[in-house]
């Protein structure tokens, strides 16, 4: 996948010393770090569903706070879709908190759709179900 994603940000045209790197999370997730100049402006992961092979999960999208408000979340956003698709996924799943504004509105905006909502009696939060055909 990291090829995929490599790829897509130079199809994007993000130049300029930003860069990908992959890290195995223990999982099975692929974690992906973005970096600008050596400095990390943003991680995500994606797994495969399990028992699906055309359906990714997305989960822990992340951008340090010193580069909030800048499109990073929102390219980050389109460098998962692009790589999911060209790894040949179909479906896109990722779960967010219901507080979480940025990402639900970086979802809403990519025409993702909330699927169900619950609250997780793991951790108490509520939580909702997205989803996106790829």
């Amino acid at each position: 996948m990291l090829e995929h994603v490599q790829a897509v940000l130079r199809s994007l045209d993000v130049t300029g010393g930003t860069t990908a790197s992959l890290m195995r999370a223990d999982d099975g997730a692929e974690s992906f770090s973005i970096q600008k100049n050596d400095e990390e402006i943003g991680r995500f992961r994606m797994k495969e569903l399990p028992g699906c092979s055309g359906a990714v999960v997305f989960c822990r999208a992340w951008v340090p706070s010193a580069f909030r408000g800048r499109g990073f979340g929102k390219m980050m956003h389109k460098v998962r879709i692009e790589a999911a698709r060209r790894a040949g996924y179909s479906l896109a799943i990722c779960t967010v908190v219901v507080t979480n504004a940025s990402q639900i509105a970086i979802l809403t905006e990519f025409g993702w759709r909330l699927a169900r909502q619950w609250r997780n009696p793991k951790t108490g939060n509520d939580v909702g179900l997205w989803t996106r055909g790829l």
